[in-house]
């Protein structure tokens, strides 16, 4: 199985069982804006921290080399690019938010 389905199966579970629920984050005492703010820094925090453990697509671009004869294009071997993984955005995002005191529950 792969390690995506398996990180993401119990999400789509959760989900399921829930009715697709609307789900907001709350803090007892939290106003909207404070809210709005923690999900921020959260996410902001989620994205780097995918990025130093992801990497993405493999993307390669040509070298073009000049020559006596003319340009001449050779392709150099990819490289990695790293990019935001959206599992573990969401996961250091729902850790973040716990750890600051707020819970995901259903839209009231």
């Amino acid at each position: 199985m792969s390690r995506l389905f398996l990180r993401t199966a119990p999400l789509a579970a959760a989900l399921a069982l829930a009715g697709c629920a609307d789900l907001v984050w709350e803090k007892q005492g939290a106003g909207a804006g404070d809210t709005s703010q923690a999900l921020s820094d959260c996410r902001r925090m989620a994205e780097l921290n995918s990025f130093r453990l992801g990497t993405g697509p493999v993307i390669g671009a040509p070298n073009v080399i000049m020559t006596p004869a003319g340009p001449s294009a050779t392709f150099q071997p990819p490289a990695a690019v790293p990019y935001p993984d959206p599992v573990l955005v969401q996961d250091f995002t729902r850790d973040c938010m716990q750890q600051k005191g707020f819970a995901l529950v259903k839209r009231r």
